[in-house]
């Protein structure tokens, strides 16, 4: 689970290195592999293509209310106004990324907790 795995998959997110790096070590912290097992690396990326579409959004000062489209050559985001609760499943749902991510959560059964 590398940045260039990360690229290879979503090869429209063409930031640096640098920048994509502590987004996956953060993102990291909300997949269990022993809850997602074989589709951890996936959960992983689309959680990361989601931070990233959103940091996106905020850099530009774009609204961040729901993200339904992006420019695979840094032209524009486009934004879609969404009516609901101010939860973390809205969150998700802010890109298709993490609408993606959401149905692999529901996807997966919850196994125990998490403690470091």
């Amino acid at each position: 689970m590398t940045v260039a795995n990360f690229k290879a998959r979503y090869p429209q997110f063409t930031q640096e290195d640098n920048i994509i790096q502590p987004i996956l070590e953060e993102c990291k912290v909300f997949i269990c592999p022993k809850t997602f097992q074989a589709k951890t690396e996936i959960a992983l990326f689309l959680l990361v293509a989601h931070e990233l579409t959103i940091q996106e959004a905020i850099t530009n000062n774009s609204d961040t209310d729901k993200i339904i489209s992006r420019s695979i050559e840094g032209g524009s985001v486009t934004i879609a106004h969404t009516q609901g609760k101010d939860t973390l499943e809205a969150y998700y749902q802010k890109t298709i990324y993490g609408e993606k991510f959401l149905a692999i959560k529901k996807s997966v059964r919850f196994v125990g907790a998490v403690l470091t």
